[in-house]
């Protein structure tokens, strides 16, 4: 269980940083969804008011900067990795 979740997190990270990567390809377009999904959580829920984190993206969606996304998913990869770690 806790190697799938793992592995969900990490697909997650590489499909989110597809959008900062390659913006405006087709291959860019795949990660926006999940991109602007976390961003809009992280905006609501936090209140982030800086454009370190979240940027206005295409259209009115906002999406995470490459800071964001290493900001969200890092920690949340180095925690599943301490706790796998103690297994």
């Amino acid at each position: 269980m806790r190697l799938l979740l793992m592995v969900v997190v990490t697909l997650a990270l590489v499909v989110s940083l597809l959008p900062i990567v390659y913006p405006g390809t087709i291959v860019g377009s795949l990660g926006m969804p999940v991109n602007v999904f976390v961003a809009e959580v992280l905006r609501t829920t936090f209140k982030v008011r800086s454009e370190s984190l979240v940027i206005m993206g295409e259209g009115a969606a906002h999406m995470l900067t490459l800071q964001g996304v290493l900001a969200v998913y890092l920690p949340i990869l180095g925690l599943g990795m301490l706790v796998f770690r103690g297994r």
